[in-house]
């Protein structure tokens, strides 16, 4: 458990959503995800997604250079967020029309695009835990996440989506490719995709109260 290695005491419990209300959400959203498919023309294409602060930690400048040499031409990375790394990420991203900048989105507007993608990318350097890794999750994407994130502990490798090193960018590219024969092209949707997360919300609970019982014993 990435807490126990890392620092090698306490207790771990991962930060994850009632699983019911936030797909109530992502059901809520799903006209706002017809609308992106039709602005961005996004009918039969694969689509990336990050979600997070524009800051050089998030690491997101390896995330457009790794799009860029897996040259999947059916697909589209969005990146959701803002921050002091926007001006100098949109630049790299110039030459590269499938890459989409949306600015920062909160509520409908941004599950709106976990709905869309097929696959969430949280290619930190480095990150305590990461909250949209189960967000993503539960909305049905399958995930490439850093293995300096927290949320690593919640993709089961080769399941749910895969681990890797964030600073090596051939490893990055090469994910990439591999998961785009993984995940489907997105149409209309009339309804979300199935969950993700390997646990449970409750589940995660129950195994927290066992923990804690076994350890006043």
């Amino acid at each position: 458990m990435w807490f126990h290695q890392n620092f090698g005491k306490g207790f771990y419990f991962p930060i994850v959503a009632k699983d019911e209300r936030i797909r109530q959400q992502y059901r809520e959203s799903i006209s706002i995800s017809n609308k992106y498919i039709s602005q961005y023309k996004l009918n039969n294409k694969k689509v990336y997604l990050f979600v997070g602060r524009l800051v050089s930690i998030k690491n997101v400048h390896s995330l457009i250079s790794a799009f860029d040499k897996a040259r999947l031409s059916d697909s589209i990375l969005v990146i959701v967020g803002d921050g002091p790394e926007n001006e100098n990420l949109k630049r790299l991203a110039s030459h590269n029309a499938n890459i989409i900048f949306t600015g920062r989105l909160e509520g409908n507007h941004l599950y709106a695009w976990y709905n869309i993608a097929g696959c969430f990318v949280l290619p930190s350097i480095k990150e305590p835990f990461g909250a949209v890794t189960n967000e993503a999750l539960l909305a049905g994407c399958k995930a490439i996440v850093s293995n300096k994130a927290g949320s690593k502990c919640l993709i089961n490798e080769g399941i749910n989506g895969y681990t890797f090193n964030p600073t090596c960018t051939e490893e990055f590219s090469s994910l990439l490719i591999q998961i785009n024969n993984e995940i489907s092209p997105i149409n209309k949707m009339n309804d979300i995709k199935p969950s993700m997360m390997g646990k449970t919300y409750n589940e995660y609970l129950a195994e927290l109260k066992d923990y804690l019982i076994h350890l006043c014993k």
